[in-house]
């Protein structure tokens, strides 16, 4: 069996020295340690309007989670499902505004696979696990203030390929759509936004034998709305985001390639009062830009962030903001060039954000992955960045949470090499407050 540690440190004695010189709010420094457990991996985070942070994880014996309550700091780890016998894929998390979460993942079993999902109530905690059959490979979850919860999925009919909705509706249960269009070869990247009211989006692209198509579907615990064309191009789109303000209003923003050509961003808007708009073109690069992300503050400001190429085998990451009263603003790049991407970025209440990606060494695509993170504020721009793994190994893709206070919490999972031939790993975060 593997040996592994969670460890969870902080550089933010570091950070807050970045910061002050670079002129942004964020100087703090607060140290946290703690929660070591073995076997442990694949964490992921998000945050409630309330100022609380969740932080779900793997370890060998089971699936984990720890809450960082506002004014109080992180509880005690509790064990939420136990580990699948035969292996797992594909989680992912959401928290509402008011504290509900889920997770969900896929896991396998010798009858086959299927879907599990773990509720979470701030009043009564943790559920028990369910299990959702005929369900596809789950893509996206989200969750209403009510406790409804929304699954997007990806599924296979040996045929065709498809986008399911799962729905949980207090009160009556889960339901299922399958979302399939004659004549697509390939339905796939689906993405939800959901309110706190349960009123949202999910978006999917699907990909045809000459162009591919952007769609989305308004939905609800109860109803799910006729797709709508909101986008088409020659070539593939991938990367797909949606995301809701307090209003109605959404935003898409994925990756998209021309029929001939590069990568690009590109961003569409749905107004309540005028519907869909244009897809705009948001980067001004003449090379690819891939590994788009969105995050918004629920007022109408947002940022999307991505990976953009140069053309001579380096890259960096790159963000652009979007205010509603002058749509996108110029992209503005967020780190050195070098070898970058699987940006994650995360906006605070009051329009700051956060941005954390991975690095690898300058012409040496083979050594251990780097974890990077730096903070942009309107009106001062992004800070220096600063690498903030601290021990030799490679690090997993970091994610990132910021709560209605203002905090920020990074999380990420490391390799810490061999023992006696054993491996071992470490999960380590750090939370700018």
């Amino acid at each position: 069996m593997k040996r592994v540690r969670l460890l969870l440190i902080s550089f933010m004695a570091l950070l807050g020295l970045l910061v002050s010189s670079c002129g942004n709010p964020y100087n703090t420094a607060d140290l946290h340690t703690g929660l070591f457990a073995d076997a442990a991996w694949s964490p992921l985070v998000a945050a409630d309007g309330q100022g609380n942070t969740i932080v779900v994880w793997l370890q060998s014996s089971g699936v984990y989670a720890n809450r960082h309550a506002y004014g109080s700091g992180w509880g005690a780890a509790q064990k939420i499902a136990e580990f699948p016998s035969l292996g797992w894929s594909d989680m992912h998390f959401a928290v509402s505004k008011n504290g509900q979460a889920v997770v969900a993942w896929c896991q396998s079993e010798l009858d086959g696979s299927s879907v599990r999902t773990v509720r979470y109530s701030p009043v009564s905690g943790w559920g028990a696990v369910e299990n959702l059959a005929d369900v596809g490979t789950p893509k996206d979850v989200g969750v209403a203030d009510n406790g409804d919860v929304f699954l997007a999925a990806e599924y296979s009919t040996g045929l065709t390929d498809g986008v399911a909705l799962a729905r949980f509706h207090q009160g009556t249960g889960w339901s299922r759509d399958l979302i399939s269009h004659a004549g697509s070869s390939g339905n796939g990247h689906p993405r939800i936004a959901v309110g706190g009211s349960g009123e949202g989006f999910l978006v999917w692209a699907e990909d045809g034998s000459d162009t591919s198509h952007l769609y989305a579907s308004r939905l609800s615990s109860i109803a799910l709305g006729a797709p709508e064309l909101i986008a088409s191009a020659g070539g593939p789109a991938a990367w797909t985001n949606v995301s809701l303000d307090l209003e109605g209003n959404a935003m898409v923003v994925w990756g998209q390639q021309p029929a001939s050509g590069h990568f690009h961003s590109y961003g569409c808007r749905y107004g309540v009062s005028s519907g869909w708009g244009p897809a705009v073109q948001i980067d001004n690069s003449d090379f690819d830009c891939v590994y788009q992300t969105l995050s918004a503050d629920g007022g109408g400001n947002l940022y999307a962030a991505w990976t953009q190429r140069d053309g001579t085998g380096t890259s960096a990451i790159y963000s652009a903001r979007y205010q509603q009263a002058t749509g996108w603003q110029t992209p503005q790049r967020a780190s050195s060039t070098g070898y970058v991407g699987y940006p994650h970025i995360a906006v605070t209440s009051t329009g700051d954000l956060f941005a954390t990606w991975q690095r690898w060494g300058l012409n040496d695509l083979s050594a251990d992955a780097t974890v990077v993170a730096n903070i942009f504020s309107p009106g001062l721009g992004w800070a220096s960045e600063l690498q903030i793994r601290s021990a030799n190994g490679s690090a997993s893709p970091p994610e990132v949470a910021t709560d209605q206070s203002g905090a920020a919490t990074l999380i990420w999972s490391q390799s810490t090499g061999s023992v006696d031939g054993t491996t071992q790993y470490a999960i380590y975060y750090t939370r700018v407050e």
